[in-house]
């Protein structure tokens, strides 16, 4: 479970630096609200690095949820949890 929010039912791809799950919103208990959610690992060895990449991702994720077009998926929300941010 992500952010007590997100409940991960399986593997939809990996790539080298991230994966895509497809996930359970949890807010909507009476009914079955699926999404994906991106996994990003931070392997930046130096924690300033690591501090700079997360800001990275938050403003590209801030940019990503202004964009309205079939083919782009809508943001709903992101995170960070330890080594990993999610979108």
């Amino acid at each position: 479970m992500l952010q007590d929010r997100y409940q991960i039912m399986g593997t939809l791809g990996v790539g080298g630096f991230s994966a895509v799950y497809q996930a359970r919103d949890m807010r909507f208990p009476t009914v079955t609200k699926l999404c994906a959610v991106k996994e990003m690992v931070n392997t930046a060895p130096d924690p300033q690095m690591r501090e700079v990449s997360i800001s990275l991702f938050e403003r590209e994720a801030n940019i990503l949820a202004t964009l309205d077009h079939p083919s782009i998926p809508t943001v709903y929300d992101y995170f960070t949890e330890g080594e990993r941010s999610y979108v």
